[in-house]
This record gives C-alpha cells, sequence and structure tokens, in this order.
C-alpha cells in the first residue's frame, strides 16, 4: 500500500476519496455526469456506509484512460473515436422565410 504523508502544519491532508459532486468539478463535468458515470461502472467508487466515494487513483486514470494526445484519431485503447459525421447539406431551397403580417 502507497505511503500517506502526513499533512505539514497549517496544510490540508491529501485526499484520497471524494463525493460524487466533488470528483464532478475536479474532473469539470457536471454532477449528473459524474453520477451516470458511476451508475454505468465507468466511473469506480468506493461505498462507506449510504456515501459513494470516489477514490483519488480512480479520477486519475479515467483521465489517463480518455486522455487523447491533439489530432490522434484513436483513444488509448486503441478504438476509433466516437465523433459525429457532419449534418447533411440541404439541397432543397428553403421555405418562404416573409416576416408574419397582420
Amino acid at each position: 500500500m502507497p505511503r500517506v504523508e502526513s499533512p505539514r502544519m497549517g496544510e490540508e491532508p491529501a485526499r484520497l476519496t471524494y463525493s460524487i459532486p466533488e470528483a464532478a468539478a475536479a474532473l469539470g463535468i457536471s454532477r449528473s455526469f459524474c453520477y451516470e458515470l458511476v451508475e454505468q461502472g465507468r466511473l469506480p467508487f468506493v461505498r462507506l456506509g449510504r456515501r459513494k466515494l470516489i477514490p483519488r487513483a480512480a479520477l486519475e486514470a479515467y483521465l489517463r484512460q480518455h486522455t487523447r494526445i491533439h489530432g490522434d484519431a484513436k483513444d488509448s485503447a486503441g478504438a476509433q473515436s466516437h465523433t459525429q459525421a457532419p449534418a447533411p447539406v440541404a439541397t432543397a431551397d428553403p421555405p418562404d422565410m416573409a416576416p408574419y403580417t397582420r
């Protein structure tokens, strides 16, 4: 087990776990999306009583797994990235856009 250093006088101890809202803030995502990741099993958690806590190591692993280098078409697992195809270009003339008159 890794050694956890004691905090110096006046310093906060290093956090080992984060609540889901704290983890969401740390990742820069919404709370609801973070809850989705947890419920889908994509972000591991530990249960302490009724609380679900995200280990710091799980946040770091999630970031490593989902980090892409600019221009890289594959993610870290080697699968093709999921990008949306461009929207089709309309070929017909648009409908009459004349302003409504009374």
